[in-house]
């Protein structure tokens, strides 16, 4: 009963969500006008096989960024490459998902929370 409850609470949210996209047009053929699809943004965690080290990042194509990073390409990976990618989080804006990397990089708790959220041992 509460499975049910919560499906139906979370579609709800939802079509409360579509009525407030920002990116509809005024006369569309639909209530809710018609939906652009919106470029995502991601900020990523790439471990190496190597040596089990964590690089953090923000991308805008991750599954190019990801096959970047492993071929060698990027200066900083290259010597530790090839990578798994471990964790990664989607935003709305470059500078959202810069601003997240930012935080991880300079913030020590903030990392060392990401970190036991993302690994097991920690």
């Amino acid at each position: 009963m509460i499975g049910q409850r919560l499906v139906f609470v979370t579609c709800i949210l939802s079509f409360a969500a579509l009525r407030r996209w920002p990116h509809r047009s005024p006369k569309g053929g639909s209530p809710f006008g018609r939906l652009s699809v919106r470029k995502m943004f991601y900020f990523y965690v790439l471990q190496s096989k190597v040596d089990q080290s964590l690089y953090y990042g923000s991308t805008s194509d991750l599954t190019n960024r990801f096959l970047v990073h492993n071929l060698g390409k990027v200066r900083s990976t290259k010597s530790k490459a090839p990578y798994n990618l471990l964790y990664y989080e989607s935003y709305l804006t470059l500078g959202s998902a810069r601003k997240r990397e930012y935080t991880i990089k300079k913030n020590w708790a903030a990392k060392e929370e990401l970190k036991k959220r993302i690994l097991p041992d920690k």
